[in-house]
């Protein structure tokens, strides 16, 4: 049984092996709004604070009888005043990385998860293996900044372009790519065969973003020259230095082409794209020996 308001207690959630004796109660301790817990691995280290994008693995027990397994990530949220307690939240801050333990929900702190079946005398239980944290809040309050200007410049190519209107920096290829450099980057131009590591949101002919790998929280990377990615990307990143980015406007046939992707880009799409490049690799060894 799963219950959408027990999934917003679990952060992450995923197969643990550890800690099936449910009345495991050694080195007993407790969260700072009272939640029993016991720890059964525990390392020394750094733990994650409110605001980190963290993964862990957990089971949630009913009564001895496991009821939901999962892996997720997610961010570590901010306990708000007013707002019951979040026993994974505040055993997550305990914790450092590879730390394993168990939170025990019973009393009248069962009521605050409004889940099905609970009856008095009943007992709640997460078992966390926790893997570390993904990404640190700064890190994620940078990309967050970074997503909200990457919209902002795609909108105002999207909108010109829509409305047939002139704007200053957009320039046509004769491929037929529109682009509009926001910040020509460092260094040298990529060259074929390296890994090319961008950031990016991709927008539809009625302005709906169908891609973001902002909000995915980590880059796509991919190798240059080897059609791995559409003509209209390869042409754009070739002009672009490491640290640069730019909106595209990319016309079907240098695009996803006359049968789109089903259920995403319709067949012959303009699409539109903010691309930044934030990294390259080196070249890729093709030889086979």
């Amino acid at each position: 049984m799963r219950n959408p308001e027990v999934m917003l207690f679990l952060l992450l959630l995923a197969a643990w092996s550890g800690c099936r004796n449910t009345g495991a109660r050694e080195e007993e301790n407790r969260t700072k709004s009272g939640f029993p817990i016991v720890f059964h691995e525990k390392r020394v280290g750094e733990s994650p604070q409110p605001g980190d994008k963290v993964r862990f693995f957990l089971s949630v027990y009913h009564n001895n009888g496991r009821i939901a397994l999962e892996d997720m990530t997610g961010i570590l949220p901010e306990w708000v005043e007013g707002q019951p307690a979040r026993p994974d939240a505040e055993l997550l801050q305990l914790m450092v990385p590879m730390d394993s333990a168990s939170v025990y929900i019973t009393g009248e702190h069962l009521a605050r998860l409004n889940m099905q079946g609970l009856q008095e005398g009943d007992t709640v239980r997460y078992d966390i293996r926790f893997v570390g944290v993904v990404r640190k809040k700064e890190e994620l309050e940078t990309l967050m900044r970074k997503e909200q200007e990457a919209l902002a410049h795609l909108r105002e190519v999207y909108t010109a372009h829509k409305n047939n209107t002139p704007l200053q920096g957009l320039e046509w290829k004769p491929s037929g790519l529109g682009m509009r450099i926001l910040r020509p980057g460092t260094g040298q131009l990529p060259e074929n065969e390296r890994n090319i590591l961008t950031h990016y949101i991709g927008m539809l002919e009625d302005g709906t973003v169908f891609d973001n790998s902002y909000q995915r929280g980590e880059p796509f990377e991919f190798v240059l020259g080897v059609g791995t990615v559409i003509p209209g990307w390869e042409e754009a990143v070739r002009l672009l230095r490491e640290g640069g980015s730019a909106s595209l406007v990319i016309p079907g046939p240098i695009g996803y082409g006359k049968d789109g992707i089903q259920g995403t880009i319709p067949p012959d799409a303009t699409i539109y794209f903010f691309v930044e490049v934030i990294g390259m690799k080196e070249k890729l060894s093709l030889n086979v020996e």
